[in-house]
């Protein structure tokens, strides 16, 4: 059957670059034509792979950049992710995107036993060096869909949930899909996590085999900046904490940064038709964000349903939300924001352009992924000081053992 979605404007306008990889036929196929699941089917065979997936997430980060400067964090993080390269590489494995931040994921085809999947991301928790960050790890085995880069449909939303949600520091977390293609499920002792029964079965893997005669030769992941950026940050185990800092000066600047989320719409469709109707969602996201930030010097970027951008001003990140708030509602989608305000290293990509990362980013994501409600605009306390908000509504919240005061703007139906 047929379904609606509300009218798409200037989606003609749309590009690989804006639609984030993805490729602007294939959203426009869909806007155009019948929206059922037979032509789901048929628009998204060519991307359709079946195999394992194994994706990570580092515990502690939010602590991390408490505790250490930025550039500092970025060093202890990078090595967990190296190892998990050359590993997953050695036994066939495919790194997906660009592993921004502490995250990684990795594709094995079919062919690729999954006990050798599970066995090298055992050998990634024993060689990590004493004080590196612990990880989590989620492994599932079912349909995927490649597209511009990334991995989409329910299978990944799965394994990307169990990863950094739900796992837990030097955890191997397997799915029952996972673990029912074992070949040799007996040498792979698990414990079941009760805890995570709604996702069907996830079972820890305590214990397997060793795969400590995998070389580590492929260390290079596909990192997010450039390769002198990369290697500067190779260096820094050898230097000083201020040697760090001045390493680093070149890329810190103080900056305001918006972090945008599109939330599910009521519909909440599933399968195919849903996963389509995500991706053309996110098309006019992305194609309406760019439409705001034409008046500013910003650096932005974009994952699926969420948009990033740098700001010289708070007020510009406000007014930016609340025009971005406004022109989605026309079309039926709802948003939610958060801004902060503070140090932020901004570098230069393999590609020429820039990205950035710090600590506000990870307190902007908080506050409108973890905390936030749909159609609300947080901004943390720091960033609020000195506006004119009289509408504005105070909040605490308590995520992995820090605090975040913000104040929130209400939805403007509200």
């Amino acid at each position: 059957m047929s379904r609606s979605l509300p009218s798409l404007p200037a989606l003609s306008d749309l590009s690989t670059d804006i639609a984030n990889g993805i490729p602007p036929e294939l959203v426009l196929a869909w806007a155009d034509g019948e929206r059922s699941e037979a032509r789901a089917a048929e628009l998204l065979a060519p991307y359709r792979r079946i195999g394992t997936v194994a994706t990570s997430d580092t515990v502690g980060l939010s602590r991390m950049t408490k505790e250490h400067d930025l550039s500092v964090v970025l060093q202890m993080i990078s090595r967990p992710k190296e190892i998990l390269h050359a590993l997953g590489t050695e036994i066939g494995g495919e790194a997906i995107g660009r592993w921004v931040a502490d995250n990684t994921e990795m594709f094995y085809n079919a062919s690729i036993p999954v006990d050798e999947v599970v066995g090298a991301m055992l050998e990634v928790h024993r060689r990590l060096p004493p004080g590196s960050p612990k990880i989590g790890i989620g492994i599932h085995y079912g349909t995927f869909y490649h597209i511009g880069g990334g991995l989409y449909g329910m299978d990944a939303d799965l394994v990307e949930h169990i990863a950094e949600e739900e796992s837990r520091g030097g955890e191997t977390l397997l799915t029952g899909a996972a673990h029912a293609r074992l070949r040799a499920a007996a040498s792979y002792p698990v414990e079941v996590r009760d805890d995570l029964a709604a996702f069907g079965p996830i079972l820890h893997v305590t214990d397997g085999p060793s795969y400590a005669h995998l070389p580590l030769r492929n260390t290079k992941y596909p990192a997010p900046y450039s390769n002198d950026f990369h290697d500067a940050i190779e260096r820094m185990e050898a230097k000083t904490a201020e040697g760090l800092d001045e390493a680093m000066t070149a890329y810190s600047h103080e900056k305001a940064v918006l972090l945008v989320e599109r939330c599910p719409t009521s519909e909440n469709i599933s399968g195919l038709v849903g996963l389509l109707n995500e991706l053309l969602g996110n098309a006019l996201l992305n194609l309406t964000f760019r439409q705001q930030l034409r008046p500013y010097e910003t650096v932005c970027k974009t994952a699926g349903h969420i948009v990033l951008a740098t700001f010289d001003e708070v007020g510009q990140a406000l007014a930016v939300a609340q025009a971005l708030r406004a022109a989605m509602a026309d079309n039926g989608f709802i948003l939610r924001a958060g801004i902060d305000v503070g140090p932020l290293l901004i570098f230069p990509m393999g590609n020429g352009r820039w990205e950035f990362a710090g600590d506000p980013v990870n307190i902007a994501s908080k506050q409108a992924e973890d905390c936030g409600m749909p159609g609300w605009i947080y901004l943390s306390e720091q960033a609020a000081v000195g506006l004119d908000l009289p509408d504005a509504e105070p909040f605490e919240w308590q995520r992995s053992a820090l605090t975040i005061r913000s104040v929130g703007l209400r939805p403007q139906t509200e």
